[in-house]
């Protein structure tokens, strides 16, 4: 019992020094800091890079390199919203952007020379050892972020559609027309997948983005059987490009990421006007 009592007297001392101390004058001064929501917004940005190029053959023709093409632009449109109405980790993004795929092919050390693709009709064959495809795509892709105050990291994917605009082709070739054109035998249309990761740092309302993304065209460059192409003749041939995106780019926030939008400051004003009794309401809860 006498321990008790001296326990609740030790607790009303420490009580009767922290009023003493803390005045109210002092706790009216102290500022908390609170951590800022992020708000539904929108961003429109321009990228700049460069491709990374590959691609899969089958038949395999021989081992490749990894040429670098410069000039990848793209303009993308982001919305950031809410994932399930409260997750702010959530977004997809879309817009157009010019790239490149292609392939170089090594020195291979047992056959002392170039491994080369025989390209062409049967009658008239060339042997490409070197391609670059200029290609025109609109990708829509999901966006996953986490934000801090001046930084984010950020992982997406999705999908593409596109054309390719252009090609030019070195190597031996016997077929001059080949050399800057498509053969009626290539497919121009490209679709596929593409994904990747990156990180921003966040100076509202600037955003500068560097991104990593990989690409996987589902288009072979060949049509099926197009004989009397030496390149699918058969149904199983195929040639996939493989692309790796390396990227930076500066982005504008077309809405507030964090604080009061207009839409909720008008919202708050509407309230106060015409519903005053949810205002009260609010302010009790609050209390």
């Amino acid at each position: 019992m006498k321990g008790f009592i001296a326990a609740l007297a030790a607790i009303a001392l420490c009580s009767a020094s922290f009023a003493q101390e803390y005045t109210d004058e002092y706790l009216d001064s102290v500022r908390v800091s609170v951590n800022k929501g992020i708000n539904d917004y929108m961003t429109i940005g321009v990228n700049y890079g460069l491709d990374f190029s590959n691609q899969i053959f089958n038949p395999m023709v021989g081992s490749q390199e990894w040429p670098v093409t410069w000039n990848n632009v793209s303009v993308m449109f982001t919305r950031y919203c809410k994932m399930f109405g409260f997750m702010p980790y959530f977004g997809f993004e879309a817009g157009v952007s010019y790239g490149h795929q292609g392939f170089r092919f090594k020195q291979d050390p047992e056959l002392g020379r170039v491994v080369a693709l025989p390209f062409g009709t049967v009658d008239n064959i060339s042997y490409i050892q070197e391609e670059t495809i200029d290609v025109i795509k609109i990708p829509v892709r999901s966006k996953f972020h986490f934000d801090m105050s001046f930084f984010r990291l950020m992982a997406n994917l999705g999908f593409y559609g596109g054309w390719r605009r252009s090609v030019t082709r070195d190597g031996t070739i016997n077929d001059e027309s080949i050399r800057n054109d498509f053969a009626s035998f290539e497919n121009r249309f490209d679709y596929g997948m593409e994904g990747g990761a990156g990180f921003a740092l966040l100076f509202d309302p600037i955003e500068l983005h560097f991104n990593v993304l990989a690409g996987w065209s589902w288009s072979s460059l060949y049509k099926p059987d197009s004989s009397p192409s030496v390149n699918n003749m058969y149904y199983y041939r195929y040639a996939n490009p493989l692309n790796i995106t390396v990227s930076a780019g500066i982005h504008f926030q077309l809405t507030k990421r964090t604080g009061k939008t207009s839409r909720a400051l008008k919202k708050e004003a509407y309230d106060i006007i015409y519903n005053p009794k949810n205002e009260d309401t609010a302010g009790q809860d609050r209390q």
